[in-house]
């Protein structure tokens, strides 16, 4: 198996945690946020920006239900919307 495969196999196995875990949890539920998170940080490392910014948006309306501002589980994702303004 070649690097694209293996590249595709991921963003496919991270997109069904993302349906499975919707699916089994709901929209607003933290291991909802952790796969969209999962998936930003796939699209950085793919060179996505817009891809990357909206599942981390999507990760990040979810958490602040759940976390205060300045705990680690927000404060990541700052960190990997950050990285974004540099592609």
């Amino acid at each position: 198996m070649d690097f694209n495969d293996n590249t595709t196999a991921s963003l496919e196995a991270l997109l069904e945690a993302l349906r499975l875990s919707t699916e089994k949890n709901g929209a607003d539920h933290q291991d909802t946020a952790t796969c969209h998170y999962q998936l930003g940080l796939y699209y950085i490392n793919h060179g996505d920006a817009m891809e990357a910014m909206s599942h981390l948006g999507d990760a990040l309306y979810i958490r602040r239900k759940a976390y205060p501002e300045d705990s680690l589980r927000i404060r990541e994702i700052y960190y990997a919307l950050e990285q974004c303004t540099f592609m």
